[in-house]
């Protein structure tokens, strides 16, 4: 994969000015991947990240991965949150999946996995009544 991707990978457009405009708000974020630590680590210095995620959840940190809520719900515990409280944004159906299990709001991305904006992940919600 890395011999592959090096000099190929491009940066989603517009996320470094959303993470910028995060940290200059002072909303936490967490990098919450399937992917393991050589090639997040890959990923980061190729894209010119670095360090940008200080928080991370990677494969390699839970017992059960993607599709199961495990990942974000250490992304969040990561954060001091509960899930309920985060937004995760997913570009692959099982991240969309695991997201939505562990009680996130969830923005699906079309940008590498076209089906993934077309997963509908439901979860149960509260009805408050005043």
């Amino acid at each position: 994969y890395r011999e592959l991707a090096h000099g190929r990978l491009r940066e989603v457009a517009g996320l470094s000015e959303y993470l910028g405009a995060l940290r200059e708000c002072r909303i936490p974020f967490a990098l919450v991947t399937s992917a393991d630590r050589v090639n997040v680590e890959f990923g980061m210095a190729q894209l010119g990240l670095g360090d940008l995620f200080r928080q991370r959840v990677l494969g390699e940190d839970v017992q059960r991965g993607k599709p199961h809520p495990e990942p974000f719900q250490r992304g969040a515990a990561l954060l001091g949150l509960p899930p309920e409280r985060c937004l995760a944004h997913e570009d692959a159906v099982n991240g969309v999946k695991s997201a939505a299990a562990a009680g996130c709001r969830v923005v699906a991305l079309t940008t590498t996995a076209p089906a993934a904006g077309g997963v509908l992940a439901r979860r149960r919600t509260r009805r408050t009544h005043h």
